[in-house]
């Protein structure tokens, strides 16, 4: 008998992976379209269209006139742009907002890693898990 060989091999999909990290390819029948998206930047993009409808309509924006709806629209797709848009890491930028949120106070920027201070903020910097917490 003989033996056969794969022509194609397949990568298995990480643990890490859930249904929001999943890639859907917007495309027609022809073939032309968007490069895959994660389906949470789709879904983030539907959100942020919903609110900017919902600002538009129903808020004080839709009382200032064209000019002010205009501006505010532009500003507004900019900012989703910039936050919706996924980096080499696969992460969206909107995801290090609240990181950078907690590091304005000065007392995150400085964190005592002497034996006698409590460890904590240093756990969250490096990313471990305590298992137990000890007591010198």
């Amino acid at each position: 008998m003989a033996a056969t060989t794969k022509t194609t091999y397949k990568i298995p999909a990480s643990l890490a992976d859930d249904y929001m990290t999943m890639e859907l390819a917007l495309k027609n029948k022809d073939g032309i379209g968007l490069k895959p998206l994660p389906i949470r930047v789709i879904f983030f993009w539907l959100l942020c269209i919903f609110g900017w409808f919902y600002l538009v309509t129903k808020s004080m924006i839709s009382q200032g006139g064209i000019v002010c709806i205009i501006i505010f629209s532009i500003a507004w797709f900019a900012l989703v742009f910039y936050l919706g848009s996924v980096d080499a890491s696969h992460k969206m930028k909107v995801e290090y907002v609240a990181p950078f949120m907690g590091y304005i106070s000065k007392s995150a920027r400085n964190i005592s890693c002497r034996r006698a201070d409590n460890a904590g903020p240093f756990y969250s910097i490096v990313g471990i898990k305590p298992l137990m917490t000890m007591v010198w």
